[in-house]
């Protein structure tokens, strides 16, 4: 099952919108859909995802995956990664789960594919920062750097477990978190947007109410931890991460 994290996450509204394109809607429509033929079009709208902003649509690129397991021969390595980078732009949403669900084991640890499920896993277990690093890191082999909107969505994700954790947080961690400068007008720009306020150095989220416990505050650690997590949000269950990736 998702973890307890995921699911407040989702009952905060932040999963983006899922737009269709009518074309391919009346393409999932048919009794035909997952004939060999459909999937040019569907590989075509793939394409599409990753430039024009805002276009997803989970449903087709499910079906794209459906018609790889049924006619392996046109599988395209390719396009099961671009699959997974979209799936990871709709965290909280379990979206990547499911997709990893419809491709081959034999395909987990290719060499295009194993990075990708890393970076997923960071996410999941919280651990952003190392995220970053690994992204900088592959964003060019992996083509990451070009997909319309892709760091703006996962700092949306990001911003969405900051704000169920902290009451508030240290403005220097908050800017390593989310990948921004301490003191640039983008990080300002997030607070504003937040409805946060600063308060020294640092960022308050919410104010606590006279019979409220104190705030939990950030420390000075590298990594933001599962664990931390756990017993900021009273998790019972640990986080299934991707270990089908390895």
């Amino acid at each position: 099952s998702s973890s307890l994290l995921i699911r407040q996450a989702v009952e905060l509204g932040v999963s983006p919108a899922m737009p269709q394109d009518p074309e391919i809607a009346a393409l999932l429509q048919d009794e035909n859909r997952f004939e060999k033929q459909n999937a040019a079009a569907l590989e075509r709208f793939v394409d599409r995802q990753l430039v024009e902003d805002g276009l997803y649509d989970l449903e087709a690129n499910l079906a794209l995956l459906k018609i790889y397991l049924i006619y392996p021969q046109e599988c395209k390595v390719e396009y099961l990664q671009k699959v997974l980078v979209k799936a990871i732009m709709a965290l909280p949403e379990t979206h990547f789960l499911l997709c990893m669900y419809q491709i081959p084991e034999k395909y987990h640890k290719h060499e295009d594919i194993a990075p990708i499920c890393d970076l997923a896993q960071l996410l999941e277990f919280a651990k952003f920062r190392q995220f970053w690093a690994d992204y900088k890191a592959n964003k060019h082999a992996y083509s990451l750097n070009i997909v319309v909107g892709f760091v703006r969505e996962v700092r949306r994700f990001i911003l969405s477990v900051v704000t169920i954790t902290y009451n508030c947080i240290n403005k220097s961690d908050l800017a390593e978190l989310v990948d921004m400068e301490v003191d640039s007008a983008e990080l300002a720009a997030v607070i504003k947007d937040h409805g946060w306020s600063e308060d020294g150095p640092r960022v308050v989220l919410r104010r606590l109410a006279d019979n409220e416990v104190a705030p939990t505050e950030s420390r000075t650690q590298k990594t933001l931890t599962l664990d931390q997590l756990t017993k900021a949000l009273g998790v019972t269950e640990s986080v299934q991460g991707y270990a089908y990736c390895r």
